[in-house]
């Protein structure tokens, strides 16, 4: 079973910094722990799917997860999280 992070971990870093959950992007390219979990603990999150097929469309679109083929295009985050949070 794949690692989870731990709804505390956000929580932690968004005390920390003075930010809302919602104000805080996850990067990662594994769907199950970085996504899911990010997700789950209300933050918004980007995933380098590497030209790899979505495993779970519904739940990417649901939660607005940005999809990038490769990190570089994870440098419009800013943009786009700034979009959403107005």
């Amino acid at each position: 079973m794949p690692h989870q992070p731990r709804q505390a971990r956000p929580a932690t870093v968004a005390d920390t910094y003075g930010l809302r959950p919602d104000q805080i992007v996850h990067i990662g390219d594994d769907w199950e722990c970085d996504i899911a979990g990010a997700t789950t603990a209300g933050l918004n999150a980007a995933w380098i799917s590497r030209d790899r097929t979505v495993p779970d469309r519904p739940s990417a679109f649901l939660s607005q997860t940005l999809i990038a083929r490769d990190l570089e295009a994870t440098r419009h985050i800013r943009h786009v999280t700034t979009v959403r949070n107005r």
